[in-house]
């Protein structure tokens, strides 16, 4: 009888529930990882962006600037005083982050 109440004991303690909750983040960015001063950016074509004013964080001792971008595949191009140092194409998924290091 007593190792009834425990098999018992022991089914009932077993039945709870488990819930679990994924945040996900909706927006995809683009990580130049360095110095980006003196560094403009194209992004699909479009027009350049001049990277002197753009924000930029520390994390881990390395500079970082992100910018949100639209998930897909998209060609980054990267020049420092005319001349080019990246060209890249890049894919990104929904809600990730792709980094570029920089020269």
């Amino acid at each position: 009888m007593r190792k009834l109440y425990i098999l018992f004991c022991a089914l009932i303690a077993g039945c709870g529930s488990y819930q679990t909750v994924s945040q996900t983040q909706e927006a995809s960015y683009l990580a130049l990882i360095g110095d980006s001063s003196d560094y403009n950016l194209q992004l699909d074509g479009n027009v350049s962006i001049n990277l002197e004013s753009a924000d930029s964080y520390n994390e881990n001792g390395k500079t970082v600037t992100r910018f949100e971008i639209e998930p897909g595949t998209h060609d980054v191009v990267l020049t420092q005083n005319g001349e080019l140092k990246v060209h890249r194409r890049v894919f990104v998924t929904e809600g990730n982050s792709v980094e570029v290091r920089l020269p």
